[in-house]
């Protein structure tokens, strides 16, 4: 009983943290309630993608393809108040930038956004309008395996690379996700995507699971320490944006 409310408390964190819906918690949230909560990333994006996928629903009968889609794009930022964006501008600028790793980590902590973060933007926003826009019959599909793959991929990228920072929020993610905690994340995943896409959603799997372990060894490159917290925003961002490509592009059936 007393982890079955633990899970329950652990997944209100997940989306206080996550989302800016009100959801209500008792306890103050600390850094450790927020590492224990991240098994229910995923949980927290099918929420997310559910939410969008009703308001397309609702919207597709009233508003042009192009409308809707940029309506959806807008609701997802408004949603997770910008947490993931965020973090993906913030590595447009740091991780394109000329100088040594310790450059880079001071870039990122500058709240001020220069043009590398503006391109970037630009790319992400629109990759996410594109692949929505085309009306395509997987459109609820796109909106709630985006966000159950880009909440997924953390859990891989905390697990596979290490963190590059003394102490924050990812030291404790690290402490957390072990290799037996990604397996049983990885196989509930998997259970939500086949109920979704059926085959096609393991192929999904495997593709991200490539794209993530590509993304991670890049930003290693660059941040030689380790990642940080901006690096899993921009994680979820990319996985986001080529699932909702991939499945927006797809030839109808």
């Amino acid at each position: 009983m007393k982890k079955g409310r633990a899970g329950l408390r652990s997944l209100g964190v997940a989306f206080v943290f996550l989302t800016v819906l009100p959801v209500p918690v008792r306890d103050p949230i600390t850094v450790e309630a927020i590492a224990e909560s991240l098994p229910f990333f995923p949980v927290v994006g099918l929420g997310l993608g559910g939410i969008l996928a009703g308001m397309a629903h609702i919207l597709r009968p009233w508003l042009p393809m192009p409308v809707l889609s940029w309506v959806l794009v807008a609701g997802l930022l408004a949603l997770t108040g910008m947490l993931h964006f965020d973090g993906y501008v913030d590595c447009c600028d740091a991780l394109w930038v000329q100088g040594d790793p310790q450059r880079r980590l001071d870039i990122l902590r500058d709240s001020r956004v220069g043009s590398f973060a503006v391109g970037g933007a630009w790319i992400l926003l629109m990759g996410k309008w594109l692949g929505l826009s085309q009306g395509s019959v997987y459109l609820t599909e796109a909106l709630l395996t985006g966000s159950v793959l880009g909440r997924w991929a953390v859990l891989l990228a905390v697990g596979w690379f290490p963190y590059g920072r003394e102490g924050g929020l990812g030291r404790a993610y690290r402490a957390v996700c072990t290799p037996r905690l990604v397996l049983g994340v990885s196989l509930g995943v998997a259970g939500i995507l086949l109920g979704i896409l059926g085959g096609w959603g393991l192929l999904a799997m495997g593709l991200v699971a490539v794209i993530t372990a590509g993304l991670g060894r890049w930003m290693l490159s660059r941040l030689p320490q380790g990642l940080t917290g901006d690096c899993y925003g921009l994680v979820v961002e990319v996985i986001e944006a080529l699932t909702w490509l991939g499945l927006g592009l797809m030839p109808q059936s």
